[in-house]
């Protein structure tokens, strides 16, 4: 079986490259049509939920509608997109990483066994590209945490990516 017909088996990367592409993707390289505005959209509900999630996560009240109301009530709707621009800024290094490996990994897998991989062989591609992916963009991943959770007004609560992670490192060093 040639790579050119392993192009064409759909799997989840794939798929959703042809979607934020809007047409047929032959290829999952950065130039495959991976676009930008596909994981800006995203990230408009994406957002929203995973500040309410970090809040929770670090709040004694573990009730998230209390959490969402208390946000919505002490910094408005800006609250819930706190950490919109960090997140983006996450999301487009991990997403250029994560979905060009799963494709390579499933086409050279599909390249040695001579057929195209079972779902289970996909997974395995799946889970070893996202967490090359995570370890890839870990500090970024901090920094959008620091932004979400930071105080209200606070310098880090700004939104400055670079200063979030200037912080980190001159108050814990690499292990931040």
């Amino acid at each position: 079986m040639s790579i050119g017909t392993l192009e064409q088996s759909p799997s989840v990367p794939g798929v959703a490259l042809q979607f934020l592409h809007g047409g047929e993707v032959h290829g999952a390289g950065v130039g495959s049509g991976l676009r930008l505005e596909g994981l800006g959209v995203a990230c408009l509900i994406r957002v929203p939920s995973e500040v309410v999630k970090q809040r929770a996560q670090v709040s004694a009240s573990s009730r998230t509608f209390h959490i969402f109301s208390n946000i919505l009530r002490e910094e408005g709707i800006r609250g819930l997109y706190r950490g919109y621009k960090s997140t983006v800024l996450r999301e487009i290094p991990f997403s250029l990483v994560q979905f060009p490996l799963w494709e390579s990994l499933k086409a050279l897998w599909s390249w040695r066994q001579d057929h195209v991989v079972d779902s289970w062989q996909s997974a395995v591609c799946g889970a070893f590209a996202g967490g090359f992916a995570a370890a890839v963009t870990t500090p970024l991943d901090v920094a959008k945490t620091r932004i979400m959770l930071a105080k209200a007004g606070s310098s880090t609560a700004s939104g400055n990516v670079f200063s979030a992670l200037h912080e980190v490192w001159r108050s814990q060093g690499l292990a931040g």
